[in-house]
């Protein structure tokens, strides 16, 4: 039995740490971010073509960056803002084109 304890408390003294999460909430009407990363990038979709069931790659903004950041939308419609999305109600926004089922 103390083989076993000492064993276990070996065991657990050498697991590492676990990493801390961290939530940021922003108050309403706050257009961007103010929590603060190392890197970061926002994707306003008003530079996209207006349409439905659309998909495009994006780096966030971050070319030139030292880490670029990228990512890949597909079936999403790009809509000017208005009673359901666009930030302050200028740009376009994006949403995600439903699928149907079978």
């Amino acid at each position: 039995m103390k083989r076993y304890l000492a064993a276990t408390a070996a065991l657990v003294l050498a697991m590492p740490a676990t990493a801390a999460v961290t939530f940021n909430y922003e108050l309403p009407g706050v257009l961007n971010t103010t929590a603060t990363f190392d890197y970061s990038g926002v994707e306003t979709f008003d530079s996209r073509t207006l349409g439905t069931n659309t998909g495009f790659t994006t780096d966030f903004g971050t070319t030139g960056d030292p880490v670029v950041i990228t990512g890949e939308y597909t079936n999403v419609d790009i809509a000017k803002a208005d009673q359901f999305g666009g930030a302050g109600g200028v740009g376009q926004y994006a949403e995600e084109t439903p699928v149907p089922t079978r």
